[in-house]
Formats: structure tokens, sequence, C-alpha cells
């Protein structure tokens, strides 16, 4: 009795030390003060709101990019600890799988993206931000900027800290989660910039359900039923204005809007502005579709350049494609030396608060030596080029033949675009007939501006210092008549017409209120077929007047720029 009674205790002590023993390797075992795992859980659940907060406030795919690749990265890694713990005897698995929950990991390689992503982009990173613009704006963006740089991946190294120190997992457990984690976020950042993002960054129908389900629907629960609930979000995708259509801008490689934003009128060159209208026009271009924004240091003394900017920051950086000018600095003053072209676009940077910008375009080059341009201004642009702080190089001009003096004395891929104006309108088909083909030929995208020749096609005429010859303001005058008669507008005539031929990749257009895009943007739909006009009928018949008014004119154009350009 005394013996099996001994046996007995001892088996019992046993028993007890094994299951001490096992509390001790196991981490997942251990008991954790409430306090850590209520820390632990708020956090986890604080970042996963900030998340999702974020996908519903930008409602477009990038973001959705971001959220699906951190989810793939848990995957990955759980998937990993599983097969290497499987590959053990048996008898050395751990009980405890060794890596943090998918939830854990999903935030953890999140902060990874993000840290990327805002090294990448700098402060247009704050566009990401869970919060409207208009909030981001009245905070000047920098507390967000602050935020997404180092607040999210600092939650994601404490929510790892945590994890560690309420013994989930060990040091090097966590080391080489991270190590595999941030390997897949390099890889997945790559994947993105060449493959996915030219794609995502594109407007799509998913971004309209996305956009009614949190902003639309909310409105109609509280006064609908659930069946009339879901027959509106229905309607209201289906009747969201489509984004405008894009398309390829030479061998750049960038697919520009149809319509791009001139910047022009942010610089009060045809009329007073209110900044604050200025920067919300720049705004609602973005949520259009408009992609492409143009302007230049001439513009209100480069006050266009500084107003922009303050638009852009609001915008993500990688959904837009800005362009700026170098050489023409007031109405009589020019420089396209090189020294001058280096601290024209450093200035430029600074005022439009970028580190690039992609396209540099030498500004209004009749003006100047065409050999200089050939000898000095290019050669000076190639080496931003090379630098990265320009992407692409562009000249601009009235004269067609400036462009085929230039081009056919450079190499191939030296200039990338070319930005013609006043030769592609109701009453000027030059750009078309003259130039295209060629221009084709050297691999170079074209951009048109002005289509109403600088004012010409409004109602109101043009402005007192419009070159044109009195023939052609007289019929432009007779025309906007006529399409007013009709029940149509001449601007909206113009810009239908210019948006036609699809060798053009984009057509500028002078933009500074809401209101503008808006018109603009649905003239455009209408012009390309996605949404049908209301007043169709109206305009085609107005249409045929114009031209038979405007025929007489056709081609009439007036001298710019040195005597030898013309």
């Amino acid at each position: 009795m005394r013996r099996t009674r001994s046996n007995s205790h001892r088996a019992t002590a046993s028993a007890s030390s094994s299951a001490s023993t096992a509390k001790e390797g196991n981490p997942a075992a251990r008991q954790h003060h409430p306090l850590l795992d209520t820390i632990n859980e708020s956090t986890k659940w604080t970042v996963s709101a900030a998340v999702f907060t974020t996908l519903a406030a930008r409602r477009d795919l990038i973001c959705a990019w971001w959220v699906f690749g951190s989810i793939l990265a848990a995957v990955l890694c759980r998937a990993l600890k599983f097969a290497l713990n499987e590959a053990r005897p048996s008898t050395a698995r751990k009980a405890d799988p060794g890596m943090p929950s998918s939830h854990a990991n999903s935030l953890g390689f999140l902060a990874m993206f993000v840290s990327i992503w805002a090294a990448n982009t700098g402060t247009a990173a704050a566009g990401t931000a869970a919060v409207s613009l208009s909030t981001i704006s009245s905070i000047n963006n920098s507390p967000m900027v602050f935020f997404l740089s180092l607040g999210i991946p600092a939650l994601g190294l404490f929510l790892t800290w945590l994890r560690v120190a309420l013994g989930y997992h060990t040091v090097e457990q966590v080391a080489a989660g991270w190590l595999l984690g941030s390997s897949i976020a390099v890889g997945w950042w790559q994947l993105g910039i060449k493959k996915a993002f030219p794609i995502l960054v594109q407007r799509t129908e998913l971004q309209f359900a996305l956009y009614s389900v949190t902003t639309e629907l909310p409105a109609h629960l509280s006064r609908q039923t659930t069946k009339a609930i879901s027959v509106s979000v229905r309607s209201s995708v289906m009747t969201s204005p489509p984004p405008l259509p894009r398309r390829y801008l030479g061998q750049t490689g960038l697919e520009v809007s149809v319509l791009g934003f001139g910047a022009s009128p942010l610089g009060g060159v045809f009329q007073a502005i209110d900044e604050s209208e200025g920067i919300a026009s720049v705004q609602a271009a973005f949520n259009r579709g408009i992609n492409f924004f143009d302007t230049s240091p001439f513009y209100g003394d480069t006050k266009s350049e500084t107003v922009l900017g303050k638009g852009l920051k609001l915008l993500p950086r990688d959904q837009i494609i800005v362009a700026t000018k170098i050489g023409r600095y007031g109405q009589n003053t020019f420089d396209f030396s090189a020294e001058k072209v280096n601290a024209s676009i450093e200035e430029s940077l600074t005022r439009l608060q970028l580190d690039y910008v992609d396209l540099l375009q030498c500004h209004d080059i009749e003006f100047a030596s065409l050999d200089q341009i050939i000898e000095e201004t290019l050669p000076a642009l190639l080496k931003l080029k090379e630098r990265g702080v320009v992407r692409n190089i562009g000249i601009t001009g009235l004269p067609l033949k400036i462009y085929k003096y230039i081009l056919d004395r450079v190499s191939i891929g030296t200039v990338d675009v070319v930005l013609s104006y006043c030769h592609h309108h109701l009453s000027d088909s030059t750009l078309e007939t003259d130039l295209i083909s060629y221009l084709k030929g050297k691999k170079v995208g074209i951009i048109n501006a002005s289509p109403l020749c600088m004012g010409l096609f409004t109602p109101q005429g043009p402005p007192e210092w419009h070159p044109a010859p009195p023939e052609l303001k007289a019929a432009a005058a007779a025309a906007a008549a006529a399409a007013e008669a009709a029940g149509a507008s001449l601007p909206k005539l113009a810009l239908m017409h210019c948006l036609q031929n699809e060798d053009i990749s984009t057509t500028l257009v002078g933009l500074c209120t809401a209101a503008q895009v808006n018109e603009n943007c649905d003239a455009a739909l209408h012009a390309l077929g996605v949404v049908e006009s209301p007043t169709a009928a109206e305009e085609k018949k107005a249409m045929e007047h114009v031209v038979e008014l405007l025929k007489p004119c056709m081609n009439l154009t007036w001298p710019s720029g040195l005597p030898e350009n013309n």
C-alpha cells in the first residue's frame, strides 16, 4: 500500500511538472495581463478601422490593392509556417503556430506598404488618408503626412512588440516574419508600379459602386425599405457620370485623360480668380477623371503654378500627370539657356510642391533661336531627365514649321511630346493635315491646346489683345450667334469637334472653377458618345451652320515669334 501510494504521488507530481513545462514551452498557454490583452485587441481593431475607413474614403482600386496585398502577405506567411511546422518530426512540432494571427500579420504588412508608398510619393501620400480631402486641406497636410509616414508603421511595430511581450512569439519568429513580409511588400509594390497601377488608376464601375455604398446608401437607410435601397443604389451606380476616356501619349507610357486641365486661368490670365475656388476646381477635375494638368511659370507670373500646386497636394501623386514649362517668363521675357533651365525647374517644383514633373516643355520656342533649343536647351533637359527630375520632354509653339525644324535635327526620343495650340479647332485643320502623320513617324505624342482658339469661339468673343485677323473674328461672332439661335453652345461645339481625332492624346481646356470642369467634362462625354447629349439634334444642326460660316476663313492664322520661325 505504501509503495502504491508513493508511486501514485510521484505520478501526480510528474504530471504536474509536465503540465508546468508544457505551459512554459508553449507561449499560447501562458497567462497574460488583462490590460495588455485589451491593448492588443484595441490596437488591432483601431488599425483595421483606419484601413477600411481609408478604403471607403478613397473609393478607388489603388487602396484596395494595398489591402489585398497585406492580406495576401499574411496568408503566405501562415502557409509557409504551416509547411515548415509539418515538415518537422511529430515530436518536434510546436503546438503553437508560432506566427501572428492573419489579422495581426495583415496589419503589420499593411504598415510596410504604407511606409513604402509614403517614401515613394512624399506628401502625395496624404491623399490616402482615411479622411476627406477637405479635412486634409484644413490641417495643411502635415499632421496627416506625419501619421502616414510614421504613425501607421509605428502602430505596426508596437503591435508586433506587444505580441512578443505577451509571449505569443519569440524575437526570432518576429524577425523572420518581418523579413519575409518586407520582401513581399517590396515585390508587391514593384508589381503595382509595373503592371497593376496603370490599370487601377483608371476609375472603374467598382469605384462608383463603392461610392454608392459608402455615400449614397446611408442617406437612403433612414427613409426607404431594404428593397427600395437596393433599387436606389443600382440606379445611383448607373447614373453616376462615367470617367473620361484616356489615350496613350505617344511613346511616353503615360495614359492621359482626353480632356486636360489647362491651368493658365488659375494665374488670372483671363480674369481675376478666387484662389480657394481654383483649388476646388483641381479637385473637381480629378474627381471627374481628369489626370493631366498643364501649367507654366509664365501664366500669371508664377501664380498658376502656385495655385495648382496647392490643389495637387490634395491628390495622390501616382494618379496624376503634371506638366510645366521653361523658357518663357513674361510677355517679352524669354531665356532658354541651360543655366536658366536648371534654375527654373527647381523653382517650379517648389511652387508645385512636387519632387518631379512628368513633362517639362520648352515654352513658345518660336521666340528663340531654334538652333539654341537644339544645341543648349534640349541637352540641359536630357540631363534633368537622367536625374529623374523630369520624366519626359516637350516643345510648344504656334507656327507648325518649328516642330519639323527641331525634330529633323535631333534623334528620335529626344523630344517626347509636342504641344500645338490654335491649329486644331473649328476654323483650322492644319495640325491634322500637315503635322500629325509626321509626328507619329517621329514617335512623338500630340497635345492640342486652346480648342476655343483663345476665347475666339465664345459668345462674348475674344479679348481685345487677340491676334486673329478681323475677318476671322467676324466669322466667329456670326458662328456664335448661329449656334445660340439653333439652341446650342459654340464653346461646346468647338470642344466636341477637337476631341474626335484619336491621334491627339489630350486637349487642354483652360479651367478655374468646378462648374467649368463639370460643363467641359459633360461636353467631352457627349462628344465621344459615352453619354448621349440631351441637345444632340440641336447641336448637329448648329454645327452645320457653324461650319458654313467659318469655311471662308478656314486655316487663317497669324504670325508669332521671330520672323524666320514663321
